[in-house]
């Protein structure tokens, strides 16, 4: 249901016609002295396509898709905490965990069921159940996922169509704007606290001695981000 993977195949195809059909030395220019003079929302469409990620499953996939880049890493956490780490290495595993028959989308879906999925276990489904809402757990009986997982490829993803074989299934069960209308997540408006009233409250935490004391942030870039934050 993510927009993801449809965004993640058509990037990883279009960065595979890209690389067959322009020169490096162009590819080069193209990234380091075009896309980043695109204004806007262009922009940063333009810095998350193949036009300037390579082709790489980590790069396109997973740190594409990161709430936290690895660039931002780089700047936010002291230098000693990175070293010598490679933070997809274990998604990687399950990515690179093929069957001799799984395609990309497969591989993706399996990366997010034994990474992502169990993230969203813990925060959602407990919020959830606290309010007394099934919210997920029905599509996780595992005689269900295994057999999606079996499902081939154009019933999972039909173009820009998400969950394909799902909205079918319902087509005569549910009201047509409910079968096709947007996926609809349960986002925090973090944004907005951390530019509000929380703005102090994470200072105090990031950035009193005790934590600054433990060497595994850089203050000043936390204390950077947070500026612009309160500054919109």
């Amino acid at each position: 249901g993510y927009g993801k993977y449809p965004r993640a195949l058509l990037n990883w195809k279009a960065a595979g016609l890209y690389e067959r059909l322009v020169p490096g030395a162009i590819r080069t220019a193209v990234k380091d002295s075009v896309v980043p003079r695109l204004p806007g929302g262009l922009g940063r469409l333009a810095r998350r396509s193949f036009l300037a990620v390579p082709r790489r499953p980590a790069d396109m996939f997973l740190d594409n898709f990161a709430g936290v880049p690895l660039g931002v890493q780089r700047l936010l956490l002291d230098a000693s905490v990175l070293d010598g780490t490679d933070a997809y290495a274990p998604s990687l595993a399950y990515f690179n965990r093929a069957n001799g028959a799984s395609g990309v989308l497969d591989r993706l879906l399996y990366t997010d069921v034994k990474t992502y999925l169990v993230e969203l276990l813990m925060k959602q489904d407990q919020m959830s159940m606290s309010a007394s809402v099934e919210s997920r757990v029905p599509f996780l009986d595992h005689v269900l996922v295994e057999f999606a997982a079996r499902l081939p490829h154009r019933m999972k993803l039909s173009g820009l169509t998400t969950k394909r074989i799902l909205r079918e299934a319902v087509r005569d069960l549910v009201p047509p704007g409910i079968v096709t209308r947007p996926k609809m997540g349960f986002p925090v408006p973090f944004s907005g606290w951390v530019r509000g009233g929380w703005n102090g409250v994470a200072r105090d935490v990031l950035l009193d001695r005790r934590t600054c004391q433990r060497g595994l942030i850089n203050p000043a870039e936390v204390t950077r981000l947070l500026d612009d934050h309160r500054l919109g």
